[in-house]
């Protein structure tokens, strides 16, 4: 897909809403030999000031030398703010490369009747960045969980820790 399709599948996603679970991302993420298990990772939940530790959890692991992978949301003017590893967003290639290559794994799932329903656009958006973070073999990820708490997306990995922001 080009840049522009990637936005207009990105769209088309966005209208499923929001769907509590981790069955899907497991499955999918299977598909493709886990790659949120391939590096480290910190998770990050609450209600306030989770970018805000997102952001110096990776500057902090930066500064000690690890090449990190950040990522948060929601994103203020390009969907790829989202996905970063140290200061560098995921390049347009990248993310429209992994994305076609995740929709048709996805496409494939639905129709072998592997998962039931297609993914919400924050659950394709994490794996996409489990699939870039394990690309680009990072030596640790800092990822900020979404609205769903131990049924978000972000959760199916093994994190070496986990924080929680004030509730």
């Amino acid at each position: 897909m080009n840049y522009e399709e990637c936005q207009k599948y990105l769209e088309e996603i966005q209208r499923s809403g929001i769907k509590l679970g981790l069955e899907t991302t497991r499955t999918v993420l299977s598909s493709f030999d886990n790659p949120q298990d391939k590096y480290p990772s910190l998770l990050v939940a609450g209600t306030n000031g989770k970018g805000s530790v997102c952001a110096m959890l990776a500057q902090i692991l930066a500064a000690h030398g690890y090449r990190v992978g950040l990522y948060t949301s929601p994103h203020l003017v390009r969907v790829e703010e989202r996905i970063r590893i140290g200061q560098t967003l995921i390049s347009t290639q990248d993310f429209c490369h992994l994305l076609t290559v995740l929709r048709k794994q996805i496409e494939d799932l639905l129709k072998k009747k592997e998962i039931a329903s297609c993914p919400t656009y924050f659950e394709v958006l994490t794996m996409l960045a489990f699939l870039f973070f394990e690309k680009e073999n990072v030596d640790m990820a800092v990822f900020e969980v979404g609205m769903g708490g131990r049924f978000d997306s972000t959760n199916v990995g093994s994190p070496l820790v986990s924080v929680i922001t004030e509730i």
